[in-house]
């Protein structure tokens, strides 16, 4: 019968673990959606509440540049974002970027980009990560500069905001900011896919 069945066709070792279930996956569309809403909770939260004490540094701006194997006192937007991502993947989905210091190598990651030309609020959902290009034309040597930030919520077809670190008005810590996407130095989002 059944239970004889199931008896003798385990192992010692399955009987004594008692019976397994097979693990269900969570759809990666709803876990991406998740991952975006709690990068926006958890950056709103963060919105003037992580401020520099001396130029680009504080405790926590410093912890979040050594997580990416970086010193002190440097340009700190993609640390932030890179931050905001790990504290809010608790799920510990494979998210597939690259962790970078750098804004446009971070941006540039994702697998899904959607250039700022395309941008729309049909194809870009909050939670989704900007990107700019600051580098100067003049001087080749700043050609990785760039600035990054997290989509909040679209204000119109081409305007939205955004939280960031390293910005606001002196750019010394995390702010909402009203952006465009016909900003000629804004690149596009980096998308979860």
């Amino acid at each position: 019968g059944f239970i004889t069945g199931w008896l003798f066709g385990r192992s010692l070792l399955d009987l004594l673990r008692g019976p397994t279930f097979p693990a269900i996956a969570p759809s990666r569309a709803r876990s991406l959606a998740a991952l975006r809403d709690r990068i926006v909770a958890l950056s709103r939260a963060d919105i003037g509440n992580i401020v520099e004490t001396s130029k680009n540094s504080s405790p926590a701006i410093d912890a979040m540049l050594k997580d990416l194997g970086q010193g002190p006192a440097q340009n700190w937007c993609a640390a932030y974002v890179h931050d905001v991502i790990r504290r809010a993947n608790d799920e510990n989905i494979d998210i597939g970027i690259v962790r970078s210091a750098g804004a446009k190598a971070t941006g540039s990651s994702f697998k899904r980009i959607i250039q700022a030309k395309d941008a729309t609020p049909d194809n870009v959902p909050p939670g989704s990560i900007p990107y700019w290009d600051r580098s100067d034309p003049a001087k080749p040597e700043t050609s990785w500069w760039g600035h990054i930030g997290i989509l909040d919520h679209w204000t119109g077809n081409t305007t939205f905001d955004t939280n960031e670190g390293n910005s606001g008005p002196t750019a010394d810590r995390v702010a909402r900011m009203h952006r465009t996407t016909t900003d000629p130095k804004f690149i596009g989002f980096g998308v979860w896919s």
